[in-house]
């Protein structure tokens, strides 16, 4: 037996009244089933949502008082740390490039001068080392007069050779050298003696020198070091004597 809604008649009016939770509980005592109606959802119609009002122009695009004080506050400060910052940074120096007419190397030298040779040192020289290079002339002519009994005395001169003479003056000293030998040698075998202090200037130059003239080349040591070393001279006499 299934007992789900008390009917009332109110006014000639059916009226339907759900069962109160006591009753429900004394029927489900006495083994009588309780049923309860089923109530409809409530129907919702489908209405479009109102559109929603777009905020004010001003109130998007206007920014709050506090954010525009900031921003004109920090806006100079980025422009000022910009500037000093460029500021600081170093200007490279320009670039200098070397002429082509500077001269790359300075030639000078002192020079003596024997029948068949050329004594060459460095400017600064005493007159002690001028002695001994005179001693040294006087033994080179005297080993050529062994072997050619018409070679006579040297005649010993003495000078300074520099180049550039020119501030200005391009190219290589070679020219400017063979010059030097045609003038005090001509076609003529000649030995240059150059002491250990110009051996670096002369050698390169004197090496492509021979190229043209017969021209020997014979490397001593240093002249200060030879003056007061006798070591140093009989090392001088060995070398010429080899050399014949």
């Amino acid at each position: 037996m299934l007992i789900g809604v008390e009917f009332y008649l109110m006014g000639g009016t059916e009226k339907r009244q759900p069962l109160g939770t006591q009753k429900a509980a004394i029927l489900a005592d006495m083994g009588i089933q309780v049923w309860y109606e089923r109530v409809a959802a409530p129907q919702v119609d489908d209405e479009p949502e109102a559109p929603v009002a777009p905020l004010a122009p001003e109130a998007a695009t206007t920014p709050p008082a506090s954010i525009e004080t900031a921003a004109t506050k920090t806006a100079p400060v980025k422009t000022l740390a910009t500037e000093s910052s460029r500021a600081a940074e170093p200007t490279p120096a320009p670039v200098q490039q070397a002429s082509a007419a500077e001269p790359q190397q300075i030639i000078e030298f002192s020079w003596l001068k024997g029948s068949h040779a050329l004594a060459v040192c460095p400017l600064a020289v005493d007159t002690t080392g001028i002695q001994l290079l005179q001693d040294v002339l006087a033994y080179t002519s005297w080993l050529t007069r062994e072997a050619d009994s018409k070679v006579e005395t040297p005649v010993l001169a003495k000078g300074e050779f520099r180049w550039p003479q020119l501030i200005d003056t391009g190219g290589t000293p070679l020219r400017t050298l063979a010059a030097f030998y045609d003038k005090h040698f001509g076609t003529r075998p000649a030995q240059w003696l150059l002491t250990a202090e110009v051996v670096p200037m002369l050698k390169p130059w004197l090496e492509q020198l021979a190229v043209r003239v017969p021209v020997e080349v014979i490397a001593l040591p240093a002249l200060q070091t030879s003056v007061g070393d006798p070591a140093c001279k009989k090392q001088i006499w060995q070398t010429l004597a080899q050399t014949r």
